[in-house]
């Protein structure tokens, strides 16, 4: 990180040869790491959500994958990034100007936005589901009908003949279905 301050090692000859000299007040370093430690949380939800626009059409289409990049985006965001946590006015200050000096903050504006799109994005994926669903119930329902309307008009006839229709409706169906979904995708691209 190009404003780090820290490094955490196990064995260090710097360290080793200058510890009698130098000193390090825990009111200034641990402000720090917590900005640090933020700031590569804001930075791992950023690359998982930006790494499913590498891939737009597995992005249309896989729900699963998108579900799943959300939750770890969002528990990068909420569950373990650490909010203000200082109460001397010497940590909130270094905390508040470190925030505004490093663009930590507006970086997890940023991220935060990203991942209000793909919820958006998933919400809608949902809907477009269940809308499909519903017309595919409908187109059934709606063949059932026009079956046992034929069957009562025409009488007792062949079931070589009700399965043929039954075929042309759930052929008709599927492809309005496919309509519907290529449809759907062709203006979610543009």
């Amino acid at each position: 990180n190009r404003c780090t301050l820290l490094s955490i090692v196990k064995k260090d000859r710097a360290w080793d040869t200058s510890k009698d000299k130098i000193g390090i007040s825990p009111y200034l370093i641990i402000p720090h790491a917590v900005l640090i430690h933020n700031e590569e949380l804001a930075e791992m939800a950023e690359e998982e959500i930006d790494g499913l626009d590498e891939n737009k059409e597995r992005r249309l289409t896989n729900l699963r994958q998108l579900e799943r990049v959300y939750v770890k985006a969002d528990r990068y965001l909420h569950s373990s990034y650490l909010p203000m946590i200082f109460n001397y006015p010497t940590e909130k200050t270094l905390y508040d100007k470190g925030n505004e000096n490093r663009g930590s903050l507006e970086k997890y504006r940023v991220v935060q936005f990203k991942l209000r799109e793909l919820r958006i994005q998933i919400e809608s994926l949902w809907q477009t589901r269940r809308s499909i669903a519903q017309v595919f119930i409908t187109i059934v329902a709606t063949s059932v009908s026009v079956v046992m309307a034929i069957r009562r008009q025409l009488g007792d006839f062949e079931i070589g003949a009700l399965a043929i229709l039954g075929i042309i409706v759930v052929a008709f169906s599927l492809s309005m279905i496919g309509n519907l979904t290529f449809n759907r995708k062709l203006k979610s691209n543009h």
